[in-house]
């Protein structure tokens, strides 16, 4: 049995692919894990290998509950199944399939629920209501930005008192500027060398349509020549969209500047060899990876939605969703301005330490465990 000051979490997700939710939750595991809790993870999903690996390596073990195809309506059965054994006295999920299936039996095995909504995750109909019903199981649900509780509040997802807003946290002391990685990658880039007059814009996330590096790729193309001769775009990201971007940047004549680097290990070292980080997306809960450049020393051109706005504030530039001429226009102002980008990544750094901290948000999480343990 553990100390009563030890708290036992279980945190449940849909699947343990690659995604910032996914990673969110591994760095929140971990430091959890590193203070002393007996923590876990439920995947709903057959864990991707690589994930499930780095959960094992921060001492966090790793439960496949695997959700059928289509309504699974055994699936919490087995679920308190699991949890009864696990007697967590938290049980925290995250989007809407775990608290939709996991949230009452968390609660009819005896453990504490804690939601967190990382994105818009919009829904309508039988499944705003599956999800009103496991809300009122939740002790406290979680919004990672003010927009997001915006959206929250919208659709009466929840009661009003249970919502709170806790933004995701990164990891401060891992990810920041670093000349001499700067130095190592620019000179391993051949064209882009450390003495060249290029400007790096790096995108970091998953090649799917959400995601729309194809409104970053049109943003390039279209800049003055004088500008686009001084640009290098490298993506970070694997997706079924790699093939696609790839043929875009071709037709587009951008082959020799534009690099598709897969899935890294390395980000915060190639976030640091970068000058300009670009996000494109369609919507967005409050993105890590914008978060991680911004404490790279990273400014931020991107697309307006979702908690952009939360996360970047005066470090950079946003522009209308689907945007490109007004993408490209912020692009060459900042590839342009050295001296800007010098400033905004000062800004941006000191923003990200101050506001977007790992231990600033698993402190929070803490109290919130406590506090409804105490209920």
């Amino acid at each position: 049995m553990l100390p009563w000051c030890v708290l036992s979490v279980v945190h449940v997700l849909s699947s343990l692919g690659m995604g910032g939710q996914e990673m969110l939750v591994l760095r929140l595991a971990a430091a959890q894990r590193a203070q002393g809790w007996d923590v876990r993870v439920v995947s709903l999903a057959t864990a991707a290998p690589a994930l499930a690996d780095a959960f094992a390596t921060a001492g966090v073990p790793v439960h496949v509950v695997a959700k059928q195809a289509g309504l699974d309506v055994a699936l919490p059965v087995r679920l308190a199944r699991l949890l009864r054994t696990l007697r967590p006295k938290i049980v925290h999920t995250h989007n809407p399939l775990p608290l939709i299936y996991a949230a009452w039996p968390a609660r009819l095995a005896g453990a504490r629920v804690i939601h967190t909504k990382h994105g818009k995750n919009p829904a309508v109909g039988a499944n705003l209501i599956a999800r009103r019903t496991a809300a009122a199981a939740v002790e406290a649900f979680v919004a990672v930005s003010e927009g997001t509780a915006a959206q929250a509040r919208l659709a009466r997802e929840c009661a009003t008192g249970k919502l709170t807003t806790i933004v995701n946290g990164i990891d401060v002391t891992r990810f920041v500027p670093d000349p001499a990685a700067r130095m190592k990658w620019r000179a391993a880039w051949g064209p882009v060398d450390a003495a060249a007059d290029v400007c790096v814009v790096i995108s970091v996330g998953r090649l799917d349509e959400n995601k729309h590096h194809a409104m970053l790729l049109a943003a390039v193309a279209a800049l003055p020549a004088e500008v686009a001769a001084r640009v290098r775009v490298m993506i970070i990201g694997e997706g079924p969209l790699h093939d696609a971007l790839a043929a875009q940047a071709l037709a587009l004549g951008l082959a020799d500047r534009v690099r598709l680097m897969g899935r890294r290990d390395d980000v915060a070292e190639l976030l640091a060899a970068a000058d300009l980080f670009a996000l494109t997306s369609r919507s967005e809960g409050l993105p890590l990876a914008v978060a991680e450049a911004m404490a790279c020393g990273l400014p931020i051109v991107g697309t307006d939605v979702g908690g952009m706005r939360d996360v970047v504030g005066d470090c950079g530039a946003l522009v209308t969703s689907e945007d490109a001429p007004a993408l490209t226009v912020e692009l060459a102002r900042l590839i342009a301005g050295d001296e800007l980008r010098a400033t905004l990544g000062a800004l941006a750094r000191a923003r990200a330490v101050a506001q977007f901290s790992l231990a600033t948000m698993a402190t929070e999480y803490e109290a919130l465990y406590r506090g409804a343990l105490a209920r």
